[in-house]
């Protein structure tokens, strides 16, 4: 039997041996590229999923481009814009959110708009309403004496049939001009000018400052129309217009009255107007998109006060719009919180609704 410290030596020598083998095998491994010790204090990166992008949003499908350094040919076509450049840029955003099934609006009606003056029957009426009508475009003179014409018993009537053709067919020269009476028995009729919205008895002289103010106001117009996106159908163009009134004025309770005979000026250059502002405006615009557009007054739904709307025509039948009780204070992202009932009624909700138009 070996002595105890003789097998403590040799299990001692057979470690070492192990330890050593080990170590000289790591080496070999190393040296041959198997095995890599890297030293190294940072912790690899954890594995991620890649987000997912956003998704892209819709392109709006109604643009309108202003240009900063736009070049004006004159300083009221520089007002006009800078009065009316907001509202046009919030009724193309209210636009896009315009989501409704789309009709087809007609640019006439089932029988074609009627001139007025091709309703006057007198030919001596047709002649006044012709020479008034060239003065008035021109802010010339007319005047005409009744005494002059003995021959005709009723002059006035003759006049008054030339100049309500004119009040209906040229409302853009009743803007501005009328026909009054002057002499010691009234028997001279005389065109007179008046700044826009002040009417006829406040007549002036100051045919250049008449003309400058219409001026402002056309080019008012006309920008609206000019900013209006391309590509619209005449029922997306409807909607245009009724959302650039309702963001260019408010109802004005005090502007209520007879008095005023082109409210539309109000709409475009004073920003405040009632029913009959909105409906004027409404019919000009449609008109310069050639649109037919009737303007139509009568009494509003459950009263008997006056109001004013407008009827366009379709393949099915007469459409009626109340730009008046569509405009509300709370339209400010999104079209339909106007009162949109009140925007492309057909007939049988026009009548359920209660509107009472004046007899045609």
């Amino acid at each position: 039997m070996e002595h105890g410290n003789a097998k403590r030596i040799r299990r001692f020598l057979r470690a070492v041996a192990a330890v050593v083998a080990a170590a000289v095998f790591l080496c070999v491994c190393a040296s041959c590229g198997i095995i890599t010790i890297v030293h190294n204090s940072t912790p690899a990166p954890a594995q991620t999923e890649a987000p997912t992008p956003e998704p892209t949003p819709e392109p709006d499908r109604f643009t309108v481009i202003f240009d900063e350094n736009e070049v004006f040919a004159d300083a009221n076509e520089e007002k006009a814009a800078r009065h009316i450049d907001p509202a046009i840029k919030k009724a193309v955003m209210l636009l896009n959110t315009v989501d409704a099934d789309e009709l087809n609006v007609l640019s006439d009606g089932p029988e074609p708009a009627k001139n007025p003056r091709d309703s006057i029957k007198n030919a001596m009426s047709r002649e006044i309403y012709d020479k008034i009508v060239e003065a008035a475009e021109s802010f010339g003179d007319f005047s005409i004496n009744e005494k002059d014409y003995p021959e005709i018993s009723n002059f006035f009537a003759v006049v008054v049939d030339a100049t309500d053709a004119i009040h209906a067919g040229r409302k853009d020269l009743y803007l501005y001009s009328d026909v009054d009476t002057e002499g010691l028995f009234g028997e001279i009729y005389k065109l007179k000018y008046y700044m826009p919205n002040e009417w006829l008895p406040h007549a002036t002289e100051d045919r250049a400052a008449v003309k400058n103010a219409v001026d402002v106001f056309n080019k008012t117009v006309d920008r609206v129309i000019a900013k209006m996106p391309s590509g619209m159908s005449n029922y997306y163009k409807c909607w245009y217009f009724a959302l650039v009134i309702s963001a260019a004025c408010v109802y004005e309770d005090s502007q209520a009255s007879v008095m005023d005979p082109y409210l539309a000026y109000n709409v475009f250059v004073n920003g405040t107007t009632v029913c009959r502002g909105y409906a004027e405006a409404f019919q000009l615009l449609c008109g310069k998109a050639g649109i037919r557009c009737d303007f139509i007054a009568g009494l509003a739904p459950g009263t008997d006060e006056r109001h004013a709307w407008n009827r366009v025509y379709s393949d099915e039948g007469p459409l009626y719009i109340d730009v008046t009780w569509y405009d509300k204070e709370r339209i400010t992202d999104n079209y339909f919180q106007g009162g949109v009932s009140y925007v492309f009624m057909n007939e049988t909700d026009y009548k359920a609704a209660g509107y009472v138009p004046d007899a045609e």
